[in-house]
């Protein structure tokens, strides 16, 4: 059967689907109400101001344009600017979709954009970021309206989101449609929050929409957000005449920014860069071997990426702009360092060894073999699981360097509220329920094979520990 009827329910089945659909835009909208510019992070104590605040604050046609724009930018550089076509993993139907790969050149191409933009938008937009402070160079007037919109932002790509999601659960109706085999409970709500089409492809395969999203528009507008932050903080703390030593190095010899805002926008931006360069590895994750396209990724890859992984930068831009000590900021600097070094050693030891897998197939007895440089077990499936180096400590190794970046992001922020603190704790949770997924998954697909191999390689992402 092509598309089977799911029966296992995923995130608390039905109430959690629902749940799930209100609560993530509530968390997102509320991230930007509890730590905003005027009145700081909140306590924990103490709720908003509701009866005071401004609906108007949540939602601008300006916004929303904003948004169409910046996802029609990438769409557009992704189908004009030439890539590598590529296989994806085989799909249950014997079929490997192409995709093109071009986020490199599309991230180099975007940063040109948005520089000339930040240098010309007065030639065509006179009037779209007026403004009553009148010494705010124009060339920062577009980074500080993204900063001081950020809300009517994060809802206008919740809107987006939504749209998406509803326009792609109606594509997915057609007979055609090669459903995940997570998605296909045939319970609409259900269906609709987990994604069920696997490859929605509407216009054809230029636009995997899926692919698409994973790492553009919202990984790229995460790295956007931090530079528009970061531009905020300069004008902040130049209007407050905070005082900056041109001496000190703490204070990035007087650029006139906390060394903390830069630390954090640098590491950043750097694991964005990191996962453009690297997109063909995107091709082997869950999101996209296994996931359907539903509200789940639509929101969690156009809202929630960009609007609660900068939580850190909204942070240190407007409501503490925290300075940290040289001892401080190259320990965190050193986590930063360790959490990348296991996170991308990990994965090109792993995209390596499935570069080789077709010939190691051939060297072994069908169960277990091994070369010069790989240990592995080869399932019934004909799959290979790697036994050693990185992948013989822990089972997720590169979860574990993924969560110490994540952690490295949150150190700048100081130790005055917990909110900055919330994207490692999110993290750390949403790693350990992808294993325990990924664990069914590989233990359903390979049965006693995969038993074998988790008694070889006991630990799941903390060597020695878990």
């Amino acid at each position: 059967m092509k598309n089977p009827k799911t029966t296992r329910f995923e995130f608390l089945g039905i109430p959690g689907a629902i749940s799930f659909c209100i609560l993530i835009p509530v968390i997102i909208v509320a991230i930007h109400v509890f730590c905003d510019e005027k009145v700081g992070c909140i306590p924990y104590s103490q709720l908003p101001d509701f009866e005071n605040f401004d609906i108007k604050r949540l939602f601008s046609f300006t916004a929303l344009y904003a948004i169409l724009g910046w996802y029609g930018l990438h769409i557009i550089l992704h189908i004009i600017i030439p890539g590598t076509w590529v296989d994806g993993t085989e799909l249950r139907t014997g079929e490997k979709l192409k995709y093109k790969l071009n986020a490199w050149s599309c991230l180099i191409a975007t940063i040109a954009v948005v520089t000339g933009f930040c240098f010309y938008h007065d030639t065509y937009f006179p009037q779209l970021f007026a403004t009553s402070n009148q010494s705010i160079p124009k060339q920062l007037l577009p980074l500080v309206w993204i900063a001081d919109n950020t809300l009517q932002l994060a809802v206008s790509a919740i809107i987006l989101s939504y749209t998406q999601a509803i326009l792609l659960y109606l594509y997915s109706l057609r007979e055609d449609s090669l459903l995940a085999l997570g998605g296909n409970t045939q319970i609409p709500i259900y269906d609709f929050f987990i994604g069920r089409e696997l490859n929605p492809r509407p216009f054809g395969a230029i636009l995997d929409l899926k692919y698409f999203c994973e790492l553009r528009p919202g990984l790229v507008g995460w790295a956007l957000l931090d530079v528009a932050y970061l531009a905020k903080q300069w004008v902040v703390l130049r209007d407050s005449g905070a005082a900056i030593n041109p001496n000190d190095w703490t204070t990035l010899w007087g650029l006139g920014v906390t060394n903390s805002a830069v630390l954090v926008t640098v590491c950043q931006i750097w694991y964005v860069a990191d996962a453009q360069y690297f997109e063909k590895a995107i091709l082997t994750t869950m999101d996209i071997t296994t996931d359907g396209f539903g509200l789940m990724l639509n929101i969690g890859d156009l809202a929630w990426v960009p609007f609660t992984y900068s939580l850190q930068m909204r942070y240190l831009s407007t409501v503490n702009p925290v300075q940290v000590s040289i001892p401080f900021a190259t320990l965190i600097f050193l986590v930063q360092i360790a959490g990348f070094y296991i996170f991308r050693s990990a994965n090109s030891q792993k995209d390596a060894f499935r570069n080789l897998a077709p010939s190691l197939k051939k060297k072994t007895d069908g169960k277990k073999g091994e070369n010069g440089k790989y240990t592995w077990i080869e399932t019934e499936s004909g799959s290979l699981l790697l036994t050693n180096g990185w992948w013989g400590m822990a089972r997720h190794i590169n979860y574990l360097g993924d969560w110490f970046m994540a952690v490295s992001w949150c150190l700048p922020c100081g130790f005055t509220h917990a909110l900055p603190y919330f994207y490692a704790i999110y993290f750390g949770i949403l790693l350990i329920h992808r294993e325990k997924r990924d664990d069914h998954k590989c233990h359903t697909k390979y049965g006693k094979d995969w038993e074998k191999y988790t008694k070889k390689v006991p630990y799941r992402i903390i060597p020695g520990i878990y």
